[in-house]
């Protein structure tokens, strides 16, 4: 498991309020929301969803995640490169 998908067990155990998680480089907010699964129709997602289309004819992640930095939406994959110190060749 992850930090990220213990965080309804923590609710469960009655932790509510503001978690820190990676380090304190992180914050999550536990809510009585925090224990309900959300299930969405992707075709109705991607049809009210301007990110996925910007993305949706990519041939890689990387692709994909060149287009959403330019246009300024940050990736989990950028902040997980950053604290690493990892650098794509051509960098």
């Amino acid at each position: 498991p992850t930090e990220a998908s213990m965080l309804p067990l923590l609710v469960m155990k009655g932790e509510l309020g503001l978690h820190e998680m990676r380090g304190g480089r992180r914050v999550a907010n536990l809510t009585p929301l925090s224990l309900i699964t959300f299930y969405f129709r992707t075709e109705v997602v991607y049809q009210v969803n301007g990110i996925s289309k910007l993305i949706s004819n990519t041939k890689s992640l990387e692709e994909a995640n060149e287009i959403l930095l330019r246009n300024g939406i940050y990736t989990e994959l950028e902040y997980e490169r950053r604290v690493s110190g990892f650098t794509v060749e051509g960098e």
